[in-house]
């Protein structure tokens, strides 16, 4: 019991001495204050701030490695930008040049038959001439439609004075060929002044396929 009391009443002196103490320590703060015209909670707060001062300079290696990879990180953004722009400006170069060209062909084995009807002495005066061609696609991918004319004409006044002329309209598949033909007989006239045509031929093309063509 004696200790029990004893304890109580340390608790109760330690108790009512807590408000003393603190009115003491705010009677000492204000004179110091006073004296030495400092706060003293700015004081405390200069104490905290040298604190951190001093562990940041304990620890330079960490503030260097964060700036190290920052740098890094800077470059390899630097980097990535740099292949970006590097593609575009591969994507973005000159577009090729596109032009429609007429497809290779040929005409092969033109053949002439002519046959004399009417003579004369030594002249024909009616006259038959037959004329076949072959005509090639030498494309190996493109098809299309091809135009000729066969065109009759008297050798003596040259084939821009054309007497007969047949149209012939042709489609081909690349590689393929086609035989084309036509014919023409001269008229007989016994009371004609003037010479009876001495008949030729000749092809023209009027329309081949194209295709377009990329460089």
């Amino acid at each position: 019991m004696e200790d029990l009391e004893k304890k109580s009443k340390l608790k109760r002196i330690i108790l009512s001495s807590i408000p003393i103490v603190a009115v003491l320590i705010v009677i000492l703060s204000l004179s110091s204050w006073k004296t030495s015209g400092k706060n003293p909670i700015e004081q405390i707060e200069s104490l905290f701030e040298a604190k951190d001062l001093g562990d940041s300079r304990e620890n330079p290696s960490d503030s260097s490695e964060n700036a190290d990879n920052g740098d890094a990180s800077a470059g390899s953004n630097d980097g990535s930008s740099g292949s970006s722009s590097g593609g575009d400006s591969g994507r973005s170069g000159s577009q090729p040049s596109c032009y429609n060209q007429q497809i290779s062909y040929s005409i092969q084995d033109i053949q002439k038959n002519s046959v004399c009807l009417i003579q004369i002495k030594k002249s024909c005066d009616k006259q038959y001439l037959n004329c076949s061609a072959e005509v090639h696609n030498l494309d190996v991918l493109v098809a299309g439609d091809f135009e000729l004319d066969i065109i009759f004409y008297d050798i003596s006044k040259g084939i821009n004075n054309s007497i007969y002329t047949i149209s012939k309209k042709l489609t081909l598949g690349p590689g393929e060929f086609e035989t084309i033909r036509g014919e023409y007989t001269s008229s007989y006239n016994p009371f004609a002044v003037s010479l009876p045509p001495d008949l030729d031929c000749s092809f023209n093309t009027v329309k081949v396929p194209k295709k377009e063509v990329c460089s």
